[in-house]
Order: C-alpha cells, then sequence, then structure tokens
C-alpha cells in the first residue's frame, strides 16, 4: 500500500509540475527546510493569488552528523500589486545520521514536523524577483510544538 500511495504521489506531482503557472524557484534560511533548503514553488492558476504547491530538499551537517529534509505544501496567496499575505501548511519528513563516536556505528532516525505558516510575500506580475518573510509552530511527535520562522530569495519565471 505504501508503495501506490508513493507512486500515486509522485504521478500528481508529475501532472502538477506540467500545468503549473508563475513556476518560482528560491533558497530559504529556516522555513520548512529547518536550517537550508533550495525549493520549487508555483501557483495553480494564472493568478497571482490563489492556492499554490512548494516542494524542496534542505540539508544541515557538521562534524559527524548529517541532516535531510524533504519540505512539501500548499499555500494561499492573497493581496495587491506585488503585496501577499502567504498563509501555508506543510509537511517536512527529516532524515538524519550521527556517527557515534568515530567508529563504524552510526545512530539513525527519522521524524516528521506540521508546519502551519503566516507571512509575506513580495512578488511582481510576471517573471523576477521573489522574497518571502513568515513565522509559524514546527509540531512536532506527541504535540510538541516551538515558534518557527524562515526567509527566502528567488526567482520567478
Amino acid at each position: 500500500m505504501k508503495k501506490f500511495l508513493l507512486s500515486a504521489t509522485f504521478i500528481l506531482l508529475g501532472v502538477i509540475f506540467v500545468n503549473a503557472q508563475n513556476k518560482a524557484v528560491y533558497g530559504e534560511l529556516g522555513g520548512n527546510g529547518l536550517v537550508f533548503s533550495a525549493n520549487y514553488d508555483m501557483r495553480f492558476t494564472k493568478s497571482e493569488n490563489g492556492f499554490g504547491f512548494r516542494a524542496g530538499v534542505g540539508f544541515a551537517g557538521g562534524t559527524g552528523a548529517s541532516v535531510f529534509t524533504f519540505p512539501v505544501g500548499l499555500n494561499y496567496l492573497t493581496g495587491k500589486d506585488a503585496h501577499h499575505l502567504e498563509l501555508g501548511i506543510g509537511v517536512t519528513p527529516i532524515t538524519a545520521t550521527i556517527d557515534l563516536f568515530d567508529t563504524d556505528e552510526d545512530a539513525r532516525g527519522s521524524t516528521t514536523f506540521i508546519m502551519p505558516t503566516v507571512g509575506y510575500r513580495y512578488a511582481k506580475v510576471g517573471k523576477g524577483f521573489i522574497g518571502r518573510i513568515y513565522v509559524g509552530p514546527v509540531i512536532a511527535n506527541g504535540g510538541f510544538f516551538f515558534p518557527w520562522g524562515g526567509i527566502s530569495a528567488g526567482i520567478k519565471f
């Protein structure tokens, strides 16, 4: 059943990517990717306002540790000209590997965070710069949550 759902999800995402409008790519500090992520964002209509989708990949690492994130989510824009209120909900699966005491043993784990957001998006009609800033809690397993936010910059095409 998991393989079917995963396959169906990728097919649906492929159809959405092909038919999407107002596409953008941006880098994000903090936010749904937790540390740094590269993201693809698009609107479901030709209008700047309305529903859209984002998907990305993030990485954080250091001596003996690596964390990969895969933020995905839906967002809704409303506004005028280049200024938009952005409301979103995202899910971020996370995988981590930690080298234990420089041995051949690694600790591995994974979890998923839910991330509702509210923020500001600057995006002129047509191609060009896109900037975002937003806040919202990170909701982890067991209902644990903590305040979080992110800032993004990129290009619409």
